[in-house]
């Protein structure tokens, strides 16, 4: 005969609550590795309080306002996300919305911090705790319109500069500005005169 304690229930209990247990050990893990590496660039960018990386969302609104992007683009994003996931197509959409603000943050700070912006963006996007940890254990110093490094150009305004919507114009204390304010959308040239 065979003993209760080993049969199938009882083992397969066992190894998701085992299970259950590794991933919420691995999630606050990454979690307080993630806060460490952004108190880091936090504090190279000159936010007045670099501790606010420990704050869930708030810190990578502070990110996404580095990286020249309106910051509540991600708190709409991810409220979207929350409210239609449900939806199959719409919900992974704007999922994936959430992913390119913040590849795009990733590929400002990239700029600020004088790394290639195309394959630290790459490593970004792929290996973004690794990402992380490496730009903020750079020797490199935050560069922006507002403080420019001596002897190195300073990062120009963004492409969508002229997007209202897109571009940071919060004002929150103890964040810098970045300095590049909205510009004018871009004109087309004038029309040539027809020939006659």
């Amino acid at each position: 005969m065979y003993d209760d304690y080993y049969s199938y229930p009882a083992g397969a209990a066992a190894l998701y609550i085992g299970l259950a247990v590794f991933w919420v050990i691995l999630v606050v893990a990454l979690y307080v590795v993630s806060a460490l590496f952004l108190k880091k660039i936090f504090a190279k960018a000159g936010v007045a309080n670099p501790n606010v990386a420990w704050i869930p969302i708030y810190n990578f609104m502070i990110f996404i306002k580095l990286g020249d992007l309106n910051p509540f683009l991600y708190l709409i994003a991810i409220g979207a996300t929350i409210v239609l996931s449900w939806i199959p197509v719409i919900g992974q959409l704007i999922g994936l919305a959430t992913g390119v603000v913040g590849v795009l943050a990733a590929y400002r700070v990239n700029l600020k911090l004088q790394k290639d912006p195309i394959p630290f963006t790459i490593f970004a996007f792929f290996l973004s705790i690794i990402w992380l940890g490496v730009i903020a254990y750079s020797k490199n110093e935050w560069n922006t319109a507002s403080k420019p490094l001596a002897g190195v150009a300073p990062v120009p305004a963004p492409q969508w500069s002229h997007i209202a919507f897109f571009m940071d114009q919060t004002n929150w204390g103890g964040v810098p500005n970045q300095g590049y304010p909205v510009t004018a959308a871009p004109q087309a040239p004038p029309a040539a005169p027809p020939a006659a």
